[in-house]
Parts: structure tokens; sequence; C-alpha cells
């Protein structure tokens, strides 16, 4: 999918409407083009905004005014009304100059803020991913003041809004359960699972819809990696790895894994854990 094809797409993609195919063309090409990104980050934080406009409601005697002062400003003469209907041209064009102009400030603001949170929130996440692997009970804590969150359970987190197949899932071999969070951030909300190694050391696997997740890894310097069927985006952070991938209609972050076979046996288990999930759902609906 081009550009092209893409912006004709926006505003079907955030409304819903098009197909799990179009969806996934357009998510893609989204994630890959920056243009294209930036665009459908603007498009849906306008979106976000209109939403938060109040609805005004006419007075209930707004249609007899509007007939008594119509039946007022009746012209006497051809030169009044033309000299009525210039100033009344005058003055709808000067509202659709303020309309254009705040909509225009609307955009801008906009677009400079999510710019802030943007960089704030790939700023955090790179510190995190650094630091983690090597403290990551001093990092956990400092990632868990910057957002509205909270410790939870497996079982909770599997049935709230957060629902994610790593939570409810069997850890993979090798791995125990350490801990979830549920976590409200600038620009969404997700989860994050703390897995222990038997060999030592932790992974912290964060889940989000796959439209939602912020570009976190913008903040590192990244290459690609092929595990199995997936692409994932890979950073080197000291001597471990950040990695940024989809699974299905999920968006999964992965920090502290030690290897590229870790993170290709990390991210088969989330593929597995998927399909599980869905498996499960689709036995609840039949």
């Amino acid at each position: 999918m081009n550009c092209s094809e893409t912006k004709e797409l926006l505003s079907a993609f955030l409304d819903g409407e098009l197909s799990h195919e179009l969806r996934e063309g357009v998510r893609r090409h989204a994630q890959e083009c920056a243009s294209c990104g930036e665009e459908l980050a603007l498009f849906s934080a306008i979106a976000v905004l209109a939403k938060q406009l109040p609805h005004p409601v006419a007075p209930p005697d707004i249609w007899p005014r509007l007939s008594q002062e119509l039946e007022a400003a009746t012209p006497r003469s051809r030169t009044a009304w033309l000299m009525r209907d210039a100033r009344r041209t005058y003055s709808i064009v000067g509202l659709l100059a303020a309309a254009v102009l705040l909509l225009t400030g609307i955009m801008l603001w906009s677009n400079r803020r999510m710019h802030s949170e943007h960089s704030g929130e790939a700023g955090r996440f790179a510190q995190f991913a650094r630091s983690f692997p090597d403290d990551p009970e001093s990092a956990q804590q400092l990632l868990l003041a910057s957002y509205e969150s909270r410790a939870v359970g497996k079982e909770e987190l599997s049935n709230s809004a957060y629902y994610t197949a790593t939570a409810a899932s069997q850890p993979p071999d090798g791995y125990a359960f350490q801990q979830a969070y549920a976590m409200k951030m600038a620009c969404c909300e997700c989860s994050q699972v703390v897995l222990r190694r038997q060999s030592g050391g932790h992974v912290a696997i964060f889940e989000h819809g796959a439209v939602e997740h912020p570009d976190w890894m913008s903040g590192l310097r990244c290459t690609n990696m092929q595990c199995g069927t997936t692409r994932c985006e890979v950073a080197q952070t000291g001597e471990y790895l950040a990695v940024s991938c989809h699974v299905a209609d999920r968006h999964f972050t992965i920090v502290g894994a030690n290897s590229k076979s870790e993170v290709e046996a990390l991210v088969a288990w989330l593929q597995a854990a998927g399909s599980s999930a869905r498996g499960d759902k689709s036995r609840e609906v039949s």
C-alpha cells in the first residue's frame, strides 16, 4: 500500500469502517512511513479534540426572534438591500476566515503537544530499556511513578479492559511469572508483565492494541529482525535487547532479552499465546 492509498483510507481507518486486510495494510504503512504515521496521529488527535467540544443548544425562542428581526430588516430601497447584502457577505467571509484560523490553531497546537508527549514517552522508555536489565527494581519504580499505574494479579488483568495474552497464558519454559501491572499513559492504556528467568535476570513485556501503541523505539537505534513470520524492530541496550513487534492484532514491546535467540523464543511464545487466547474466545462465542 502506497502513501496515496493510505491517506484516502485514514478517515475510514479511524472510524473502524475497513476490513481486517485493509486495516492491517494502513497500520503497517503508517508504521513504516513517517509522513503517513504523523498524518494518522494528527487525524486521531483532531477527532479526540472534536469529541471534547461542547454542543450548544439553541434557545427555544430562536425562530420567532429571527422572524421578527428579518421583518424589521426588510429593505426599503434597492441600495439599502445591496448595502446590507454586502455587509452580510463580508460577515460570512469573516466568520469563515475565523473558523479556518481556529482550526489551523487547533491542528498546530495538537501537533506540538503530540510531538512533546511523543518525545517524552520515547525518552522515558529508552531510559527504562537501558536500566531495567541491570537494576529492574529501580527502573520499574521510576516507570510506575511516571504514569497512573498499579500492580494487578494475572486473573484480574486477564478479565479487565487491559486483557493480555501474556498475562492469561502460562509463561514459556525457563521463566516464571513475577508481576503484572496496568498502566494509563498519555497516549493509551497498556499492560506490563514481568517474567523472571530461571537462569537469572528479568524480562518485561508491554502490550497495547495495534493502533494505540506509542512509538517508544524512536528513542533507540533500531534494526529489523525477522522472527519466523513476524518482523521485529530490535535495539541494543548495553548487553541486552529491546524489541518491538506486532502479533495478530496486538503490539508487544520486550525489554531485557539477552540474545536474538531469546527474542525468537519469546516472539514464538507470544504467537502461541495469542492463538490460544483467540481460540478460547471463539469457543466462548460459539
